[in-house]
């Protein structure tokens, strides 16, 4: 669950008046699915002196070489401490392993304001979003191990018959290995759904799957388009073939024996039969609280409930506790002379369940595989809710891992990229001398485009925002470069080597995952990136497209209402059909302008904190501006069907002075029509005027 929802839904509704350190992070667009890996292009936290010193010809270290802890301490301290800074953030957390211990853990700033409550790394509890689904995946792969799961079944062998996935129209039932490699071609949905405010709204997980069910937009294994359902939906299975609650089983399973006292499935709300046990209040007194910067302050948040969807999200840990899960895994399952996960587990992790080139990454057993600088390869994961951004990433090279926790909305600017930034600045090549000339302009041209996201709803109002704000642009520059713009952040490519794969260009702050340019029907269709792909699109469903005909209908909309004025009073020369032709085209000039102030007043509930945007969605404002923009479109089909009619002249025997509309007022409410009708049509192809299907 991750990150950016502001970002991407203000820039989207604006328009209109879904790691590389964390492998799951780069690759999704953040906040509209929080906690979900995010932004396509990740930021590095603010340069530093010791971010600076990177520009060197040769690695620090080498491999076998750790890191020295002071040398270490002093570059988290000055990159975190800046970058929160600059970030506003409140409180950050992070924990550093390497050869089988825990060398830096360490908080910084504070986990309440009122009254103030450092952050302490071993106590303080952060939500930690989406790296939850890796435990979840451990518990998967144990039942496997056991001989209760096999990942090539079809998942409606251990689901309850309510939650069955239809297989129809695909030629492939959806199989547990679809669910961990996020390939189960599901769209997907996070508004309104993905978080609630208050306990009451709690939903238990069967009613959750239940209720929330989506729909099936491709067939299975073909590409990874993240899925918060996915992995809710292998916590049920889990459910039915142990006999317990996934609470319950990642505790006696995984947390137990870890030896972790700060890290907590459950959640705190009031007790209630039909869910699992709450988190005990002694537990719950280390939460820390999430904020959000008004611009003047930290202003909190309540607290963000995710059980009703709990396996893909609602854990919480403590910085020091996830250095020991982190130790788990660089030891392959084995800690403290306690194995947790066997060997076939292990593999799961190193093995591509989707098969990408390496520049790109892939998707290992549920855990997502990138380059880092240096050549070296990660894996892990990222989480994000609407406050709290989590990166968790270990190199098994370097025996290294690395977690970093933030508590406050932006943090993803500084836990997505630190990972990476600590293996550069440490065993990394340092920069590159920049790229020239990667490819002629003639060969930059073909990867143009316009690219929707997979990872979105398919229809209805959600379906329309993703449309506004889930699109990446990819340029060609007149040097030779593609430059791809998402989220307003660029990232500048250049052929990475084996065909169709770029990477960022030297110099490019945008962390190291590459991407894979496919070409269908020998022209380029898609980008993929590890967790998520983006599909080109043609010119009615751009953006520029859609804010250009909206312009013109609502330009036309203020003409018609400024020549009704301007002719108040006067008894203008009109048919029987033109004077109904002219108030049908004015009713619809009027609703057309009332619904883009209700669009408007969307953009200004998303420009504060957006949490009432996921909590109360659908608005009510955007209810009515959905409603309005299909009143607005009923009423200029009609003026378009009187178009004909609006042109005739006055019969014959008319009295003289009854001649009608001028040649130029018909023009006038044709072109008006027209604008209006091509506005309706469009906004209807978006999944705009559907009120009844937020």
């Amino acid at each position: 669950m991750r990150a950016s929802i502001r970002a991407r839904i203000a820039a989207s509704l604006l328009l209109a008046a879904a790691a590389p350190a964390s492998p799951a992070a780069a690759q999704i667009p953040d906040e509209l699915r929080p906690d979900e890996p995010a932004e396509v292009l990740p930021s590095a936290p603010p340069e530093t002196p010791a971010l600076a010193s990177a520009a060197r010809s040769e690695p620090r270290l080498a491999p076998h070489q750790s890191i020295p802890p002071a040398e270490l301490e002093a570059f988290i301290d000055a990159t975190v401490r800046l970058a929160m800074d600059d970030l506003h953030i409140a409180g950050a957390a992070v924990c550093v392993v390497q050869d089988g211990a825990v060398v830096l853990a360490k908080g910084y700033g504070f986990a309440d304001l009122d009254p103030p409550r450092p952050v302490d790394a071993a106590t303080t509890l952060f939500r930690i979003g989406s790296i939850t689904k890796t435990f979840t995946w451990i518990a998967l792969m144990r039942a496997v191990e056991r001989g209760e799961i096999e990942l090539d079944a079809p998942v409606n062998a251990y689901l309850p018959v309510d939650l069955r996935i239809p297989d129809e129209p695909f030629a492939e039932p959806v199989r547990a290995w679809h669910l961990m490699s996020h390939s189960a071609g599901f769209e997907d949905h996070a508004l309104g759904i993905l978080f609630v405010d208050r306990p009451e709204r709690v939903r238990t997980l069967h009613d959750f799957l239940r209720d929330e069910q989506p729909r099936r937009v491709r067939e299975p294994g073909l590409l990874s388009s993240y899925s918060n359902y996915s992995t809710a939906l292998a916590g049920v299975i889990l459910e039915q073939v142990t006999g317990v609650t996934w609470q319950d089983l990642v505790e006696r399973e995984i947390l137990d024996p870890l030896g972790v006292t700060h890290i907590s499935a459950r959640e705190p709300y009031p007790p209630r039969a039909d869910l699992p046990a709450p988190m005990p209040e002694a537990r719950a007194a280390d939460l820390s609280a999430g904020f959000w910067w008004t611009g003047l302050e930290h202003r909190e948040r309540g607290f963000e409930y995710i059980t009703q969807i709990g396996p893909a999200g609602a854990m919480s840990a403590s910085a020091l506790d996830m250095g020991r899960y982190m130790l788990l895994l660089l030891q392959e399952g084995v800690l403290d002379g306690v194995r947790i996960y066997g060997g076939r587990t292990a593999a799961a992790f190193r093995e591509p369940m989707i098969e990408l080139p390496p520049a790109v990454g892939t998707v290992n057993g549920g855990l997502f595989e990138l380059p880092l600088p240096g050549g070296f390869r990660g894996f892990g994961h990222d989480g994000g809710t609407l406050s709290f951004f989590t990166n968790m990433t270990v190199v098994p090279e370097l025996r290294l891992g690395i977690f970093v926790a933030t508590n406050t909305a932006g943090g993803a600017r500084l836990s997505g990229p630190l990972p990476a930034r600590v293996v550069e600045h440490f065993y990394g090549p340092g920069r590159r001398a920049p790229d020239e000339s990667p490819l002629d302009a003639r060969q930059a041209a073909e990867y143009a485009g316009h690219y929707l996201t997979t990872r979105r709803a398919y229809h209805g109002l959600e379906g329309f925002l993703v449309r506004l704000s889930g699109t990446m642009r990819a340029a060609a520059t007149p040097d030779g470069f593609v430059v791809l713009t998402a989220g307003g952040e660029r990232r500048k490519l250049v052929p990475a080597g084996p065909p169709e794969v770029f990477r960022p260009a030297a110099g490019s702050d945008d962390g190291p995952g590459g991407v894979l340019f496919r070409r269908e029907d020998g022209r380029v269709g898609a980008v993929v990136l590890s967790a998520v792909a983006f599909e080109r699109v043609g010119p009615l469903e751009q953006v520029p497209t859609l804010i250009l005909v909206v312009a013109l209908a609502l330009l036309a909309a203020g003409g018609t209402v400024a020549g009704r004025v301007a002719a108040f009073g006067r008894a203008l020369p009109a048919t029987g059909v033109q004077r109904v032709a002219g108030r049908v085209q004015l009713a619809a000039a009027l609703v057309w302008l009332a619904a883009a102030v209700a669009f408007a007043l969307v953009a200004g509930r998303v420009s504060g904190d957006v949490a009432p945007f996921m909590y109360e969605w659908p608005l009510r404002s955007m209810l009515a501006a959905s409603w309005a923009m299909l009143a607005a479109a009923v009423l200029s089909l009609l003026a378009l069907l009187l178009v004909p009619a609006a042109w005739l002249g006055p019969r014959r025997g008319r009295a003289e002075g009854a001649q009608g509309w001028s040649r130029w007022r018909r023009l006038r409410y044709t072109l008006a029509a027209l604008a209006f009708a091509a506005c309706g049509a469009l906004l209807a192809r978006w999944g705009a005027l559907t009120p009844w299907d937020p």
